[in-house]
């Protein structure tokens, strides 16, 4: 098929992609009102020559700095949370790492034991 016929071809079928269009926005509009409202404030926004002005700038600054608010906040305090857990587990105290809950042993060491995991004074490691 040569790029004539399929340029024809497009053509032809255009009455009906824009039939099925029209046919779509219908449904769409019946199916969700306040989207249709939406969309049409904010398109005549756009024409009546509101992309540039004021309060689009306005609006635009706020909305970045409550976005990156929300989404700077939980990434900071997972990093603190990890540079905190790694900097006071560095070594100074061994624990055993936590089981599933329910089982009452949560990172404490065992009875009889010191920092290096060798027995105490009164174990029978240290006698």
């Amino acid at each position: 098929m040569s790029k004539e016929a399929a340029l024809a071809e497009e053509i032809a079928n255009w009455p009906d992609r824009a039939r099925d269009a029209w046919t779509f926005a219908q449904d769409q509009t019946r199916e969700q009102p306040w989207r249709a409202v939406a969309v049409a404030a904010g398109a005549g926004y756009l024409l009546g020559g509101g992309l540039f002005s004021g309060l689009t700038a306005r609006v635009l600054g706020v909305g970045l700095r409550a976005g990156l608010k929300a989404s700077a906040v939980p990434l900071i305090s997972a990093g603190v949370a990890r540079w905190a857990g790694s900097y006071f587990s560095s070594g100074e105290e061994e624990v055993e790492p936590e089981e599933p809950s329910g089982s009452g042993k949560k990172g404490r060491r065992r009875q009889g034991e010191n920092r290096s995991g060798q027995g105490g004074v009164g174990s029978p490691a240290a006698g």
